[in-house]
């Protein structure tokens, strides 16, 4: 992961970590997923991803709190780094409980589609919005 982010780019590597993550959280919830060798192969999916995100939130995290202390918009790199790492721990929080009250409320199936979206979506939102934090040497 960190020889992808750093010959190649952040976004290179968080935009599809982002849709293979999605993806296979999606395809949890279809058909696809009803043999033992499938479910199998989606993990390795879904591994992948996680695999090329590896360090990604800090290393992201890092790239953009040295900018905002040169910007003159953070005193210091802890002064971002901080509320950062809050909103990483939120979402480790929120995620799982959203997923288990769709679960709750309707089915797997749209707990596991409501997650294949939100994954696209950060992947396309990366795509086209994301600043590349990556610095030429």
């Amino acid at each position: 992961a960190g020889v992808l982010m750093s010959r190649f780019g952040r976004k290179f590597s968080l935009a599809p970590a982002l849709l293979m993550l999605g993806l296979a959280c999606g395809l949890l919830g279809t058909d696809l997923a009803s043999t033992p060798h499938s479910v199998l192969a989606i993990a390795c999916l879904a591994g992948a991803g996680n695999g090329i995100s590896s360090g990604l939130g800090m290393t992201l995290g890092s790239d953009i709190a040295v900018l905002r202390e040169q910007e003159g918009l953070a005193i210091s790199k802890s002064e971002f780094l901080g509320p950062w790492r809050e909103m990483q721990d939120c979402g480790m929080l929120l995620g799982p409980a959203i997923s288990g009250a769709l679960v709750t409320v309707f089915s797997f199936p749209v707990a596991a589609a409501t997650c294949a979206a939100i994954g696209s979506g950060a992947a396309l939102f990366t795509a086209w919005s994301v600043e590349e934090t990556l610095q030429p040497e």
